[in-house]
């Protein structure tokens, strides 16, 4: 009869031993963290967003201004227009974004818009056209190309265009020179082909225009390019459409800068 109140006294003892542990590890749990120790901080929830649904238009003609870069400089963002003109821009809401818009052709825009609530927030935006280079074909055929795109090249088979908006060029006695576009005034085609040109260092022939300088000089020049078989070119963008537009020579009537 002795036994089993000896193991009752034995439970009791151990469950009194082990109460101070108990105690101490308790207390280590509620304990505050030390001075300058890091303390986990929830992140903050993310900014509301909106979408910009952007048309950029010709400050003119009022049409869409096609292939317009817009670029949210604060924030990092990008986006281009469609065909018709318009964009899709995501920005946080409540921030004053700054947007540089821009496409050859055009004046560059900058501008500040705040959107104010979250969902889809139409904007309207213009762009100011410089004045285009003029090119008319011995057809009657007219365009129209942005004039910081007009340069002069050929085309290599297999290669792609060799185009650059400085032309290397010679005078009828042989004369190298160099002008670039922005110094041209006008052209005057169609390109004709000389024979034995002083042009070429090997004699062949030399397809030249009449070309008018800003400078006030009035001079039949020729493509020295020409002398290895290239069909010269005139190539820019259009204008409205932004698309390549490439012509020879020999089918240009006038070329027409601005």
């Amino acid at each position: 009869m002795t036994f089993p109140f000896r193991n009752v006294l034995i439970s009791a003892l151990l469950v009194l031993s082990a109460l101070p542990l108990w105690a101490e590890q308790r207390k280590r749990g509620v304990q505050k963290p030390p001075p300058g120790s890091a303390v986990p901080i929830s992140p903050p929830p993310a900014a509301a967003e909106a979408t910009i649904v952007g048309t950029v238009v010709d400050a003119v003609s009022n049409g869409p201004v096609i292939d317009a870069e817009i670029f949210a400089t604060s924030i990092g963002r990008y986006s281009r227009t469609g065909g018709d003109g318009v964009f899709f821009l995501k920005v946080p809401v409540g921030l004053p974004i700054n947007l540089a818009i821009s496409r050859f052709g055009y004046e560059r825009s900058t501008t500040t818009v705040t959107v104010s609530a979250a969902g889809n927030s139409p904007q309207r935006f213009s762009l100011s056209p410089t004045a285009p280079v003029v090119v008319r074909t011995s057809s009657g055929a007219l365009y129209q190309l942005a004039s910081d795109t007009v340069e002069f090249g050929y085309v290599v088979p297999f290669g792609g265009f060799v185009k650059g908006r400085k032309v290397t060029m010679c005078k009828p006695d042989g004369t190298p020179f160099a002008p670039e576009t922005s110094e041209m005034k006008r052209v005057r085609g169609p390109a004709v082909t000389v024979a034995n040109s002083p042009c070429c260092s090997q004699g062949g022939s030399a397809s030249g225009v009449t070309l008018e300088l800003r400078s006030g000089e009035n001079t039949q020049a020729f493509f020295t390019d020409s002398c290895y078989g290239y069909a010269m070119e005139v190539i820019g963008l259009d204008q409205t459409k932004a698309s390549l537009v490439d012509i020879k020579l020999t089918e240009v009537a006038e070329i027409v800068f601005p």
